[in-house]
């Protein structure tokens, strides 16, 4: 499903995800626009990410040279909290940045960088805040 860097996210309507910030969900000539050098450590921070919203099934990566190649990290998300800022990411991302060149936008890469680091007290308590889980 395509959604365009830096839009609203609308992917599910999980409570709670409607201000997330959509990055990485791409489709067709997508790929040909976003293609760049990602910083070196970017792949192994965003691997340090738990799965999200897992969905069932699996993604095929439209991009491989033989279409239809099964990725199996291809049914969830990565959530990158900077601030009170959800980024909202298939966790294809990953191979799109490994293997097709993908460059995310600068404003998620410094997310990543500079947000919450994921399995921290600080991501946890934002990440709720932001899915309003703490009652507020």
């Amino acid at each position: 499903m395509r959604i365009e860097d830096l839009t609203p996210y609308r992917y599910t309507r999980k409570k709670g995800l409607e201000s997330g910030i959509s990055v990485g969900w791409l489709e067709g000539d997508d790929l040909l626009h976003s293609l760049g050098n990602s910083p070196s450590e970017l792949v192994k921070l965003l691997k340090q990410y738990e799965v999200q919203n897992r969905c069932r099934g699996f993604h095929m990566c439209e991009y491989c040279s033989e279409w239809g190649t099964e990725v199996g990290m291809g049914n969830g998300e990565i959530w990158v909290v900077k601030g009170d800022t959800l980024y909202i990411a298939p966790y294809l991302i990953i191979h799109y940045i490994e293997k097709h060149n993908y460059k995310p936008p600068l404003e998620f890469i410094d997310a990543v960088f500079n947000g919450f680091r994921p399995h921290s007290p600080g991501y946890e308590m934002r990440l709720n805040k932001i899915l309003n889980k703490d009652g507020q």
